[in-house]
Formats: structure tokens, sequence, C-alpha cells
């Protein structure tokens, strides 16, 4: 049986420098917000092995998320464990089931990496 647990989601942790249109170029559509931080659209439903519920009152898995400049997901990987691997591959599946929206620097998508914490609460 599964359960849902609580999700908090995290902050950008690293930028690669975005290359720029060269000079006299403009989008087809007019840039309202040029500089945005990725964020997390639509987030999946956390959830995990009934057995890892008893294992601890509160514990996070923070999961790095490579997005490209669409915001699609590149790669995940564990930054920081929850000290349960049933948890810390929960967490991925959720970060991998997650909708992001790309980071933004002059109107420009940009590869980044976002911080994707998953909160268990038993």
């Amino acid at each position: 049986m599964l359960s849902v647990a609580t999700l908090v989601l995290g902050a950008l942790t690293a930028l690669v420098t975005p290359s720029t249109a060269p000079a006299g170029e403009t989008s087809a559509r007019a840039c309202t917000r040029p500089d945005q931080l990725p964020r997390a659209v639509h987030a999946a439903q956390l959830r995990y092995a009934r057995a890892a519920r008893g294992r601890g009152a509160h514990v996070t898995a923070t999961i790095a998320v490579s997005l490209d400049t669409s915001g699609d997901v590149v790669s995940t990987s564990v930054a920081q464990s929850s000290g349960d691997p049933e948890l810390d591959a929960a967490a991925t599946d959720a970060a991998l089931a997650t909708t992001f929206a790309p980071h933004y620097v002059d109107c420009v998508g940009v590869p980044s990496i976002y911080d994707y914490h998953a909160d268990f609460v038993r």
C-alpha cells in the first residue's frame, strides 16, 4: 500500500551562462518576464511504501534535477539522501514526474539545476 507524503519544492542551485541571440534579433512573442527562475508547474504526488513510514518522524531527500532550456528533465541525482534508499527512490520518481518551467535569462531559456526537496512525515 502506498501513502502520500508532504512535498516541499526547492530552489535553483546552479546556472549555466546562456548564449544570447545576435544583436537585432527579437522574439516572435512579447516577453513579459525576461528573467525567471525555474519552478515546478505541476508537482507529482510523492508516494512511498507503508513500510518506510515508520522509519523516522521527519526526513528530507533532496534531488538535483537538471533541466534543459525547455524545462524538461535531463537527469536527476540524489543531492542529499534521506538515509533510506526507498525514500530516495520515491523522491526521485516524484521529481521525474513533475513538470517544470524553465529558467529564463533575457527571455531565453537556459539549462539549470533545480533542487527538489521531498519531506517525508510519519
